[in-house]
């Protein structure tokens, strides 16, 4: 099994597996190999390759021969060395233009939660020596999304938190329904929200700083609370609760857990200050239904959420 981790972020991956007993070895900059397999979800792993293949090969032509046996569909390079010859082998199975498109940054909010077949990818360890992978975890292989960014319109970069999430999501808010955004100030969620069509009952003691047209600007309700004031019986009934608010880890699992008994789905953001709190994250993945990420634009913060329970 090889794991992938972001290169700010190796020694969480390593403690993770630790409390896992999974031996890690370093292959090089973020990137481990593990002997044992496991089955269960990662925090702080970018993508996991977990039936890996080892190809040795002299020419080009042999590498793209034993990839074909693997799989007939096209792979996909995941830079670790030797890019150009890896440019070669990904090359013989897609056009230059292809690749381009396949590796062209996400634009914006998905339009739905269709999602792309995980693509077969491989790397280089070596000039004549390649992992390759016919089914990586991870939608962007390696892990590594990226975006086109807004410079302009959003007031914060965090918009890029929920821009992920939405790509990641299986259940995506729909235009019309009602979410809450505790602790919104500047407003980088409120933005993404209301531009997917929803009305945003935002809540912070600082003011917004949009700038929407008239239109989507109608849809925001600002309020000026603190976000941990902002509980079920005092907000208004909403399909979603948004949290992206600085705070202790402990004070946002509890603003999490009294909103848990409501049907609403959950997007929350736990933030850490210094050392990493693994038992936060524990508390975390056990709620039901929930799922624990650090994405790929977070910081020193993981990302919590939980799909809207069915009536």
């Amino acid at each position: 099994m090889l794991l992938f981790a972001h290169p700010d972020f190796e020694d969480e991956l390593r403690a993770e597996c630790m409390i896992l007993n999974l031996p890690l070895e370093p292959l090089g900059q973020g990137l481990f190999k593990s002997s044992l397999k496991h089955n269960g979800s990662f925090v702080w792993a970018r993508d996991i390759w977990d039936d890996c293949e080892i190809v040795e090969f002299d020419t080009v032509s042999k590498a793209v021969s034993q990839l074909r046996e693997i799989s007939k569909l096209p792979w996909r390079q995941v830079t670790c060395s030797s890019h150009r010859r890896g440019e070669l082998i990904e090359q013989a199975f897609s056009s230059k233009a292809k690749i381009l498109k396949l590796r062209a940054k996400k634009t914006g909010w998905p339009g739905d939660v269709s999602r792309s077949r995980r693509q077969p990818s491989f790397l280089l360890l070596s000039p004549n020596n390649l992992v390759a992978c016919a089914s990586p975890r991870d939608e962007a292989p390696g892990g590594a999304w990226g975006f086109n960014e807004n410079r302009d319109e959003p007031p914060s970069r965090a918009y890029l938190k929920l821009w992920e999430w939405g790509w990641r999501t299986e259940v995506l808010p729909q235009p019309g329904e009602v979410a809450l955004d505790l602790g919104a100030s500047p407003g980088g969620w409120t933005w993404v929200l209301a531009k997917a069509g929803l009305t945003v009952h935002a809540f912070d003691r600082s003011p917004l700083k949009l700038k929407l047209p008239l239109a989507i600007e109608k849809r925001v309700h600002f309020s000026k609370a603190d976000a941990f004031q902002v509980i079920p019986e005092a907000a208004p009934v909403a399909d979603w609760v948004f949290c992206d608010v600085i705070a202790a880890p402990q004070r946002t699992l509890e603003l999490i857990e009294a909103w848990l008994p409501t049907n609403a789905g959950l997007v929350f953001t736990i933030k850490f200050k210094g050392e990493t709190d693994f038992d936060a994250i524990a508390r975390l993945q056990s709620i039901s239904g929930g799922f624990v990420r650090h994405l790929d634009v977070n910081k020193h913060e993981v990302t919590f959420w939980r799909h809207p329970v069915l009536k």
